[in-house]
């Protein structure tokens, strides 16, 4: 993760919580990412590594931002 994105991270609470497995703490962590994909190089692939992995353990609003995050990608070709 980049340094701005990390700092995002750090200032919402999020990174520890969401590398110990958190499902909450993913989502918060993905969802801030998945906010700054077009100003950090990288940030898109993290924003999905965190949604999915909340999302495999339930968490319903990771569930929904992965299906839109899709239904983007599948409107705009998935580029990256």
């Amino acid at each position: 993760v980049h340094v701005e994105a990390e700092q995002a991270l750090l200032h919402e609470g999020d990174r520890v919580g969401a590398e110990l497995g958190d499902p909450e703490a993913m989502f918060k962590a993905g969802k801030i990412l998945w906010e700054q994909q077009h100003s950090i190089p990288g940030a898109r692939f993290e924003a999905f590594s965190y949604l999915q992995r909340a999302a495999d353990q339930g968490h319903v609003n990771a569930k929904l931002l992965l299906h839109e995050a899709n239904a983007i990608d599948g409107k705009s070709g998935g580029s990256d």
